[in-house]
């Protein structure tokens, strides 16, 4: 751009162009386009091709909507909020019921453990019944640790 009394740079003016050929700038911003343009070719370029633009898009004939374009829109933004309520109830069933299965499960083995630390078998009755099964597995896979966490002890089967 060469300079002129205007202090307007091509890119700004290249963003105004369009609002100057459709008649949108107030005047002071237009004159100040205006001085650019008249200093500046490739923005006076770009002013001509938007014009030729414009004038190309007001030749086009004007469509016309399809019956019942607008009704039909509506129904399905009707249908779309209808939806959302529906999918938030379902998350909040889904919610439930996932918290009930979670407390059921809680549940059984919290009694499970109730019952094993009450029991009058002693631990390492326990522990040997639940290793017998493997004393029938195969010499290389004899070797079992068996932690208990109360007093800390290791039985090596």
């Amino acid at each position: 751009m060469k300079e002129g009394k205007s202090k307007m740079r091509c890119p700004e003016a290249r963003k105004l162009i369009s609002a100057l050929v459709d008649g949108e700038l107030e005047q002071m911003v237009r004159q100040d386009l205006e001085r650019h343009i008249a200093v500046c070719p490739p923005c006076a370029h770009y002013r001509t091709e938007m014009m030729v633009l414009r004038e190309k898009l007001s030749a086009l004939p004007e469509l016309e909507s399809p019956p019942f374009l607008f009704s039909r829109i509506e129904a399905r933004l009707q249908r779309a909020t209808r939806v959302r309520p529906l999918l938030r109830f379902a998350s909040i069933a889904a919610l439930v019921i996932v918290i009930l299965v979670a407390g059921f499960i809680g549940d059984m083995i919290g009694k499970y453990i109730f019952e094993f630390s009450r029991s009058s078998v002693s631990k390492e009755q326990m522990i040997s019944e639940a290793i017998a099964p493997l004393s029938d597995a195969p010499a290389y896979s004899l070797s079992y640790i068996v932690f208990s966490g109360e007093e800390g002890t290791i039985y090596e089967k």
